[in-house]
């Protein structure tokens, strides 16, 4: 459920008055906020764990690019925001090993 509340703040957020159409620069600054935010990263968080968290988001990110095509990623921001509550096990595998592997 976790990575679901994370991603449900939106994997494509707006983007002004364009959808993006690919995993273009936009996409990645649109979800590299929205779970930096979602994972609690403030002025209280100590430089390593910011880090830490930066590092884990660019991780997700990157796992989700390469594993899904772009509109499997559209489809897949469409059901977290329908339902926060689970993810399908193989995008929930990409991100696990991403918290793993940090």
């Amino acid at each position: 459920m976790f990575f679901a509340v994370l991603l449900s703040a939106g994997l494509l957020v707006s983007c002004g008055d364009e959808v993006p159409t690919d995993f273009g620069d936009q996409v990645r600054s649109n979800f590299l906020e929205q779970c930096l935010g979602n994972t609690g990263e403030s002025n209280d968080t100590e430089a390593g764990e910011q880090q830490e968290l930066r590092d884990e988001c660019e991780c997700m990110y990157t796992s989700l690019r390469d594993n899904l095509s772009f509109t499997e990623f559209q489809d897949l921001d469409t059901e977290v925001r329908a339902d926060q509550n689970e993810l399908p096990d193989h995008v929930n595998d990409l991100l696990v090993r991403c918290i793993i592997n940090a």
